[in-house]
């Protein structure tokens, strides 16, 4: 299995081709990141890993396909600019907000104590939501644009490119894996959403998973069957043994002693790993988050998802 990597040299002929777009970013409130967009196309674009990245980059538009496409970005504070960092995208749910997301999560603190930039894309729609069916869908042109840009503007590192979510974002960051694994190292999906279909979006190549749903769950029932709002849908542990097949995973899923009312359960013997922690006593929720709702079953504090999704993460990269 080949995994395409860019170089600097690629990153480079990138942004002489997006100068000479009509692509448009916008940057924090004193206007510096967002200056490039008016670049000679005669005049290569900088290297970011050359002390030139934005990094006071605070977010970024984009146009696809006729459409502005935005999302927020929280670089770590002191990130040194000559040297290439990891990046996770962060898919809010459905009917959601970056704010929500960011609000449940605690990401851009999560990136500035670990040291990786955060982008939150914004999906379309009133209610928001994402096109999870489809591998051509506008949202997937969407994400392939926005890591051209963000590469080519801040000094990212293409072989440590991850992507989560929450919701309906959990189903729009699992497309987004299984259907470009040579872009993204591994993916961790939080109390997601699982079309039965999901597969079909996928190219059929391995990829490290880390999952989490509870059990308690009245949005997105743990043992599938419906969601909410009537969408059929699977169970969160059969979502999992699903990927367990495609990681080609020999033993499994093996009981791991539980932290609290958190059941970790481990595939085992493959070629990528998977891992997920069905949560007893909890439902539509981000694990060690900062809601705790009642109505939606409640959350767990016996584990921290921002803490295991980043140690998952730090174990995988793109192969070279």
């Amino acid at each position: 299995m080949h995994r395409r990597r860019i170089t600097c040299l690629a990153r480079l002929l990138l942004g002489i081709f997006l100068a000479a777009s009509l692509v448009s970013c916008r940057g924090s409130s004193t206007g510096q990141a967002g200056s490039d967009s008016t670049t000679s196309s005669t005049r290569a674009a900088p290297d970011p890993c050359s002390g030139s990245s934005a990094v006071d980059l605070t977010s970024i538009d984009i146009d696809v396909d006729g459409r502005t496409r935005e999302a927020d970005i929280h670089i770590p504070v002191g990130a040194d600019d000559t040297e290439p960092l990891p990046l996770v995208l962060g898919f809010h749910g459905f009917g959601g907000t970056t704010a929500d997301l960011e609000g449940d999560t605690g990401l851009f603190e999560e990136g500035d104590a670990k040291g990786f930039v955060t982008v939150l894309p914004v999906a379309l729609g009133r209610p928001s939501r994402w096109e999870v069916r489809d591998r051509e869908s506008l949202d997937l042109a969407f994400v392939d644009a926005l890591l051209i840009e963000l590469e080519a503007r801040i000094c990212i590192d293409p072989s440590r490119i991850y992507t989560t979510g929450f919701s309906q974002g959990a189903a729009m960051a699992n497309v987004v894996g299984c259907s470009r694994p040579d872009r993204f190292a591994a993916i961790a999906a939080v109390s997601g959403v699982y079309d039965p279909r999901w597969r079909e979006t996928c190219v059929g190549e391995p990829l490290p998973v880390i999952g989490f749903h509870g059990v308690l769950d009245p949005v997105v029932p743990y043992r599938g069957d419906s969601d909410v709002g009537g969408r059929p849908i699977i169970g969160a542990q059969a979502w999992a043994a699903q990927w367990a097949q495609l990681n080609q995973c020999a033993g499994g899923p093996e009981a791991l002693p539980p932290i609290g009312d958190v059941e970790p359960l481990f595939w085992t013997t493959c070629s990528a790993a998977v891992e997920f922690y069905r949560v007893t006593e909890a439902g539509h929720s981000w694990p060690g988050g900062v809601h705790d709702d009642p109505d939606m079953g409640g959350a767990t504090r016996a584990i921290s998802a921002n803490e295991l999704i980043w140690s998952f993460f730090e174990r995988h990269a793109v192969p070279a």
